[in-house]
């Protein structure tokens, strides 16, 4: 095949990819997914069958990177039976994604690169004073979102948010992992571990979440501020015992962390019910039928892909050659299931996945082409010094393998294979890229342009990298989506014939 076609298929695909991307990310339109869950009838507000009356005794406060377009489309629906509200939104989103304000709920920015700030901490005493004056005939909804934690900053008094950014970043540097972080955090916190719905009662609370965490646990998700804690009490300062932080802060902090609490709990959630309306699997679903419709042999093979960022993209190469060999009938269906099997921990994957691949690939009529799906969030080890996200770097490690794999593995060369890594909030890291697109010969080419593809992933510099390489094209860049429901990384396989 003449090299020029080569590329101009190659250029093809790495469109459609992009094009996949965009029809995913819109899946999960907060707008899209509010209206689909809340309608109003007469003077009822309707979610998920139930009945809440309306009597211009609503109030609306949210949080995270989707709350602009959830508040948005709430306020709509809900109309002019809303008397107040308050949404905690990204430092910046307004202006990048050009979405306007509503007009009775007022917006806050803050958080700048996703940490808690003194504007983040206004919008939460903002949201604060509105429900503290809610009595049992007023309906609260409740707007929840990825980086929804840190839009939500309000520490038990006399705590002051310094001091809680201080004990968070010393629990991390000293190894802390999200769980335990999140136990402290909890604690330290008046909304959240259900605070802000114990606050709310005897009002009414109806808390709509979009999930941005693996299986959609409630109490984690920005940390849980409609839901009972399931964490237990004590948990927070066995924690600052364990990493020998308790002579590290200061005495009234430790009496937060160990004051008892109201024995009769769950009466504050009586008249609370939080629902999820849009996850990661929700945008793959999206992405499935979208690549199903143009022909492709499509699967979704995972939707909570986590652990380290470098066995995720050496698995996910091994799958892709996996699919080169099954295509190019170089290995049986047996084989391929098997082998896919020995990877599966490394992707998150159950054996009914591998199975339904299996089966759609090796059936008679199957197209010579093939889009595999995977969603979740990998973590990156940082030990360079330059920039980067985890998305660009699974990209960069992914070509790496794949390229390692093809001096062994010939029959890669007859398929052009790319991958799309994107977060669905339009960020990856501290960077002004969502992710980025790797193929197979990427690193040929990077070569060709004097660029060392080992160097620049020792150095974590996955962003200076694809900014150079190709001119930047292989950079995802949209600025914010206004919606985060986690990572999608998108796997295209198709014959160069």
């Amino acid at each position: 095949m003449e090299a020029v076609q080569v590329m101009s298929q190659l250029k093809h695909l790495k469109n459609y990819v992009k094009l996949v991307y965009k029809n995913c990310v819109e899946s999960v339109n907060p707008k899209i997914l509010i209206s689909q869950e809340l309608q109003k009838k007469g003077n009822s507000l309707i979610l998920k069958g139930n009945e809440y009356k309306l009597e211009k005794n609503c109030y609306i406060v949210g949080f995270g990177k989707a709350a602009l377009d959830m508040a948005l489309a709430s306020e709509q629906i809900v109309g002019e039976h809303v008397r107040e509200g308050v949404i905690s939104v990204p430092e910046g989103i307004i202006s990048q994604t050009k979405i306007y304000p509503p007009k009775i709920i007022k917006v806050f920015e803050g958080a700048k690169g996703n940490v808690p700030d003194e504007k983040a901490f206004m919008a939460s005493k903002s949201i604060v004073n509105i429900i503290k004056a809610l009595t049992e005939k007023d309906l609260l909804l409740v707007l929840v979102s990825g980086g929804g934690s840190a839009l939500l900053p309000y520490p038990v008094p006399p705590v002051t948010l310094e001091e809680k950014l201080f004990v968070t970043k010393r629990l991390a540097n000293a190894g802390a992992d999200i769980t335990e972080l999140n136990a402290v955090r909890k604690r330290l916190s008046l909304v959240k571990g259900g605070g802000l719905t114990r606050m709310a009662y005897p009002a009414q609370t109806l808390a709509l979440v979009l999930s941005d965490v693996v299986d959609d646990p409630l109490d984690v998700i920005a940390s849980g501020p409609t839901v009972p804690d399931k964490v237990p009490k004590s948990l927070a300062i066995d924690i600052l015992k364990k990493y020998d932080l308790i002579k590290a802060i200061p005495s009234h902090m430790v009496e937060v962390l160990i004051k008892e609490e109201d024995e009769d709990q769950q009466k504050y959630f009586r008249n609370a019910v939080t629902h999820v309306i849009g996850n990661n699997k929700t945008a793959l679903k999206a992405g499935l039928e979208f690549t199903a419709k143009d022909g492709y042999v499509s699967k979704v093979m995972s939707c909570s892909l986590v652990g380290d960022v470098g066995q995720a993209a050496e698995g996910v190469a091994k799958m892709a050659g996996l699919v080169c060999q099954a295509l190019g009938k170089t290995i049986n269906c047996k084989v391929f299931s098997s082998e896919l099997e020995k990877i599966s921990q490394h992707l998150c994957m159950d054996k009914t996945a591998i199975d339904g691949l299996a089966k759609e690939i090796f059936q008679p009529t199957s197209k010579n082409k093939v889009c595999i799906l995977i969603g979740g969030e990998t973590t990156v080890k940082v030990k360079g010094k330059g920039i980067g996200g985890r998305n660009q770097e699974m990209a960069l490690r992914f070509s790496i393998a794949l390229d390692e794999l093809a001096k062994s593995l010939h029959v890669i060369d007859l398929f052009n294979v790319v991958l799309l890594c994107g977060g669905t909030d339009g960020i990856d890291g501290p960077t002004d890229a969502a992710g980025a697109i790797a193929y197979n010969g990427q690193c040929q080419h990077a070569t060709a342009q004097h660029l060392n593809p080992h160097a620049f992933v020792k150095d974590n510099n996955s962003y200076r990298y694809y900014s150079v390489l190709n001119g930047g094209e292989d950079l995802l860049i949209n600025g914010m989506t206004g919606t985060n429901v986690m990572d999608i990384n998108i796997l295209t396989i198709q014959s160069k014939v």
